[in-house]
């Protein structure tokens, strides 16, 4: 029952990777609820998959590799769907996909050489409100 717990995060990966062709068939044939209803239930298995392998360390090689695939086929599948609408512009669904093709291919590259490029996370930025400035008066602001 133990190594089962550690395929569930492999298992929705897989399981977004089934519901691929089904969110096309839908859409192809202009099924437009279901669609949307196949798409977020994709999303969510993304969100579920990364969520337990992080908080009980379920890492494995096959999900390293196959799951930000899945999410590349997702989004990609996404995309042309929504040129074919006629949602979004052929031209910029090519632009994105290509990008996304470069940096997979670069990124391996990098790999090869020992170069891990990763995404940075970055602290928001603070913004500017009056109750987070110090309140000088004229005392404060005197020397003694």
């Amino acid at each position: 029952m133990e190594k089962f717990k550690h395929q569930i995060p492999n298992a929705l990966t897989v399981f977004r990777i089934i519901l691929i062709p089904v969110f096309i068939y839908f859409a192809l044939n202009d099924y437009f609820i279901v669609t949307l209803i196949v798409f977020v239930v994709a999303a969510l298995t993304d969100t579920f998959d990364g969520v337990i392998a992080r908080k009980f360390g379920y890492v494995s090689n096959f999900g390293k590799i196959v799951d930000p695939l899945a999410d590349k086929l997702l989004v990609a599948s996404a995309l042309v769907i929504f040129s074919y609408w006629g949602i979004l512009f052929w031209w910029l669904t090519v632009i994105i996909l290509l990008r996304e093709v470069f940096m997979t291919v670069y990124r391996e590259l990098l790999k090869k050489r020992g170069i891990f490029l990763a995404a940075i996370k970055r602290k928001p930025p603070h913004r500017w409100s009056p109750s987070s400035q110090p309140l000088h008066t004229e005392r404060s602001c005197q020397r003694s």
